[in-house]
């Protein structure tokens, strides 16, 4: 997974966590349920802020907030069952 304006190699540390493998990100994003990937992909990957994501998908704004949290939440689970602890 790339991030525009991120440099994504292999040193790069962001907020004091290394990077995850993106075939790890990958496989812990197909593990979510398709409302999460869906507001991953609206809010993280595309960049679009809570009511353009709202917007886009026909939901309220609060279900947004409330499924990325979610989202975001189950990522990080699925990271750890994975071995991904964000220790540099």
């Amino acid at each position: 997974m790339r991030f525009p304006g991120v440099h994504n190699g292999p040193t790069t540390v962001l907020g004091g966590l290394r990077p995850a493998d993106p075939r790890l990100v990958a496989d812990a994003v197909r593990a979510l349920g398709a409302e999460h990937r869906r507001v991953l992909g609206e809010c993280v990957v595309r960049g679009n802020d809570v009511r353009q994501a709202a917007r886009h998908l026909g939901l309220p704004p609060e279900l947004i907030k409330m499924r990325l949290c979610l989202a975001l939440r189950a990522l990080g689970l699925a990271l750890a069952e994975r071995g991904y602890s964000g220790d540099r």
